[in-house]
């Protein structure tokens, strides 16, 4: 057998259980159970009248449910509070994602420049080297045609 303690800390039924299902749920059945005695009595044709049970009952079901309803719009407040809150975050990580995107097609653009700078430099230098081969083979074509 569990101790009662420990059963308590094991079970699946908390304290807004209690509160929110069972008692709502229990107050019906006691309304349900004292109007419907009255209700068969009056079926009868017997002279019927509201007692203190009935209107203990009724008060009671109309109390739990005010407070169950009550929570229902709380947490609804809070739910389209955190929805809110949700939509703002998926917001402010778009436009981070977008100014990411920004900078790194920003980056793209300059590394594309430096390269054809780079490419422009070397076709020059690729000339220069040329030209200063060209100025190297007939400085020695003119020296060897003045040695024969």
């Amino acid at each position: 057998m569990i101790p009662a303690r420990r059963w308590l800390k094991a079970s699946p039924i908390d304290s807004f259980d209690v509160v929110f299902g069972v008692l709502p749920a229990a107050a019906s059945y006691a309304a349900f159970v004292t109007w419907a005695s009255l209700i068969v009595r009056a079926l009868r044709g017997e002279d019927v009248k509201e007692d203190w049970r009935t209107f203990v009952a009724s008060g009671a079901l109309l109390g739990a449910y005010g407070m169950k309803s009550a929570t229902q719009v709380r947490e609804m407040v809070a739910l389209r509070g955190a929805t809110a809150d949700v939509r703002r975050l998926a917001m402010l990580a778009n436009e981070e994602a977008h100014r990411r995107d920004q900078r790194a097609a920003d980056q793209a653009r300059r590394e594309d420049e430096r390269q054809e700078s780079l490419e422009r430099l070397t076709k020059r230098l690729v000339l220069i080297a040329s030209l200063t081969l060209a100025v190297a083979v007939v400085a020695l074509v003119v020296s060897l045609i003045s040695l024969l």
